[in-house]
C-alpha cells in the first residue's frame, strides 16, 4: 500500500514570521544552528496561546522545550514579540533565542530557513544541510 506523503522543500526567508505555526531553522555566521517550533495551543488552560520552543534533543517532533509566549502585534507595536517565561528570565540563552526570533540579532544570522520535509520519507528536516539537500541524514545514506 502506498502512502501519499506531502513533501515540501525548505523556503529560505529573510526573517522569521512569528505569526505562522511551524518550524524555523536559523544558521548563524558562527556555523551554529538552532531550530524553533512556533505553535498554537489547541486545548486546555492555555488554548489559543502561541508558544516559542527550542529543539533540544534528537527527536525532530518531540524534543522541543518551550520558553515563551508569542505576543501578537497590538496598537503601537508593529511586530510580534516573545515574552520569555518567568522561570527563564535569568537565562541569558533563552533571552538570546527570543532576540534572534524577534529579529534583534540579525548581525549574527547567516540565513533563516522555514520548515521542510524529507523528499524520500516525509520526516521533518531541521539541520541546514538537510533542508538544503531536501533529504535527511538517514535517507541520504540509503541507496
Amino acid at each position: 500500500m502506498c502512502h501519499n506523503i506531502s513533501m515540501s522543500t525548505f523556503h529560505q526567508i529573510e526573517s522569521p514570521n512569528l505569526m505562522v505555526d511551524g518550524t524555523i531553522t536559523v544558521l548563524l555566521k558562527s556555523g551554529k544552528h538552532f531550530t524553533y517550533r512556533l505553535s498554537t495551543v489547541r486545548k486546555g488552560d492555555l488554548e489559543g496561546k502561541r508558544i516559542a520552543a527550542l529543539l533540544t534533543g534528537p527527536d525532530n517532533n518531540a524534543s522541543y522545550k518551550g520558553f515563551g509566549f508569542i505576543i501578537s502585534p497590538e496598537e503601537g507595536i508593529t511586530d510580534p514579540v516573545i515574552k520569555v517565561w518567568r522561570k527563564y528570565l535569568q537565562s541569558e540563552a533563552f533571552m538570546k533565542h527570543a532576540q534572534l526570533l524577534e529579529g534583534c540579532a540579525n548581525e549574527h544570522v547567516q540565513e533563516w530557513m522555514q520548515e521542510g520535509r524529507c523528499m524520500k520519507c516525509g520526516r521533518k528536516l531541521t539541520t541546514p544541510e538537510s533542508l538544503k539537500a531536501g533529504v535527511g541524514p538517514v535517507c541520504a545514506g540509503r541507496k
